[in-house]
């Protein structure tokens, strides 16, 4: 599974993974079951919606990028530029544009309504990984395996800055603070970097890790980042004096996904361990263990109400997981003529032996 996101509305997912060449969406309320967007010869690495979420669109191995209507499942449009594999696809703010990044070297911003390619931005020298857009849409910075983050001008695709502080090796992630006017990048020098996307300046170089930090995501205020490592750790700092406020050490494989609430009471955190947990952010506490997935859980995220989280693993599944235990007990005893078996309770974080469903 190699990427999961929530309809703005929050009633429906899409997953992409790399399995089968399959997109699906998710109905919340009939899930598991799902619509499929079965159109590329390969997997599909990254799947990503409209602003206003009546489109999405989907990246594939051919070098072409889809936009499907999320209503029939039928194609729109095929962006077939690239001449490699492409990585990422994502609309713009006003959900008029969508850019591709590429395997090729290059990223490409298309009209989401002709399919014609509008602009393409070259410069990089290795794989363009990720793109984003601030969120006034007026820039675009694209992250590479080349070891540069760069910001583009999107009306004319010229650089307006190169980063090259996140020192040796590749620019994995990239958050932008919620006003917009800071972005973090993670990268294989174990660093997070706060900094200006107009001025490049560094802001705050968040130190510690140490192995490839991964994730990054700001908490909805903006005072606090939420960093997970390789090295085993998921780290909260204070964005004002880049100070490590506590440390959460629930992965020692490795740590991948990060996230907060959408209240900022509680980060998520997932890795090779399999597991995804929920952290207390005033008191450091595991709140509750995600059990379930065989293989690494690569991506986790909160559904914008906050009462779900969706996990990505490399078992090829994406799941949905209710964060109150007693409802989820509550809807799973529902529909169940037994109380649970071992193997369930593990699945569900349930640590309690006593009867989990005391009238079955």
């Amino acid at each position: 599974m190699q990427d999961v996101a929530f309809t703005p509305d929050g009633k429906s997912i899409i997953t992409a993974g790399e399995e089968n060449g399959v997109a699906k969406i998710w109905n919340l309320q009939t899930f598991p079951g799902g619509m499929q967007f079965a159109g590329h010869d390969g997997p599909v690495w990254q799947a990503s919606f409209s602003p206003d979420g009546t489109q999405l669109v989907t990246t594939g191995n051919s070098g072409s990028a889809q936009i499907w209507d999320t209503a029939t499942g039928q194609t729109l449009m095929t962006f077939p530029g690239h001449t490699a594999v492409i990585r990422g696809a994502i609309f713009s703010p006003d959900g008029t544009r969508v850019l591709t990044t590429s395997v090729d070297g290059t990223a490409i911003l298309w009209d989401a309504a002709s399919g014609k390619e509008v602009r393409q931005f070259n410069g990089h020298t290795d794989i363009v990984n990720r793109g984003a857009f601030s969120p006034d849409g007026r820039y675009i910075i694209t992250t590479s395996y080349d070891g540069t983050t760069r910001v583009w001008d999107p009306e004319t695709g010229q650089a307006i800055l190169i980063y090259t502080s996140q020192g040796p090796g590749h620019v994995n992630r990239i958050a932008f603070s919620p006003d917009g006017k800071t972005v973090v990048t993670s990268g294989d020098d174990g660093t997070a970097r706060m900094w200006d996307p107009l001025s490049g300046k560094d802001l705050m170089v968040f130190r510690g890790h140490t192995d490839i930090v991964a994730g990054v995501a700001f908490s909805p205020d903006g005072k606090l980042l939420v960093t997970s490592s390789f090295d085993g750790s998921v780290r909260l700092w204070d964005v004002a004096t880049g100070k490590e406020l506590h440390r959460f050490p629930g992965h020692p494989d490795g740590a991948f996904g990060a996230a907060f609430s959408p209240d900022g009471k509680y980060v998520l955190s997932s890795g090779a361990d399999g597991t995804a947990r929920l952290w207390n952010v005033q008191t450091g506490d595991e709140v509750r263990r995600f059990t379930g997935h065989s293989g690494w859980v690569r991506n986790v995220t909160f559904s914008p109400d906050g009462k779900y989280i969706l996990t990505a693993s490399d078992d090829n599944s994406a799941r949905l997981w209710q964060i109150d235990l007693h409802n989820t007990l509550r809807d799973v005893c529902a529909l169940l003529t037994r109380d649970l078996i071992d193997k369930e309770r593990l699945q569900f974080g349930v640590s309690d032996q006593g009867p989990t469903c005391p009238a079955q």
